[in-house]
């Protein structure tokens, strides 16, 4: 088989697609128990990993959002450029100061490529994460003797110790 500089071209652009996809969203809270909390006024860090599945460079816009059951907030929105076949993480700083206590869920959304036809993986969700009272260390609502207990049990530990709260 000969392949020309025509043929070559013509077998890419044959097979050519786009896709870029959200893979995964997570907080720097992720894993904290009993369960992820931020207090209000303070800051969390939102890592949304992004993929591009297709065969061409992307630029992409990557947008992150905080949902309760009354409304969907942006966090932020950033755009980056991404090779063919590969993946990149990005940090997002959610400051909290204007959000009501409560749960939320974190969701990043890619939008769509130019000639991108899937777009059903280009959103990826967190599960909950709880904006409390600053010092409500378990979530429930309250600064208690439970909050110090959870603190003191607590003390000293690293997140590689996979020690509560980590």
């Amino acid at each position: 088989i000969k392949l020309t500089k025509n043929a070559i071209t013509w077998l890419l652009s044959a097979h050519a697609f786009r896709d870029v996809a959200a893979i995964g969203v997570s907080t720097s809270k992720t894993g904290c128990l009993p369960m992820p909390t931020v207090g209000k006024c303070y800051f969390a860090l939102i890592y949304a990993t992004i993929a591009n599945l297709g065969n061409f460079t992307e630029t992409v816009n990557v947008t992150v959002f905080a949902v309760n059951n009354t409304s969907t907030t942006i966090i932020g929105t950033q755009n980056t450029g991404i090779p063919s076949l590969q993946s990149t993480t990005l940090t997002f700083t959610w400051d909290t100061a204007n959000f009501s206590y409560g749960d939320y869920t974190i969701k990043a959304v890619v939008l769509q490529v130019p000639g991108e036809t899937d777009i059903s993986n280009n959103e990826a969700i967190d599960g909950n994460i709880r904006v409390v009272i600053p010092g409500d260390a378990n979530g429930d609502t309250k600064v208690d003797l439970k909050d110090i207990y959870a603190l003191a049990k607590s003390f000293g530990s690293t997140p590689r110790q996979l020690l509560p709260p980590w």
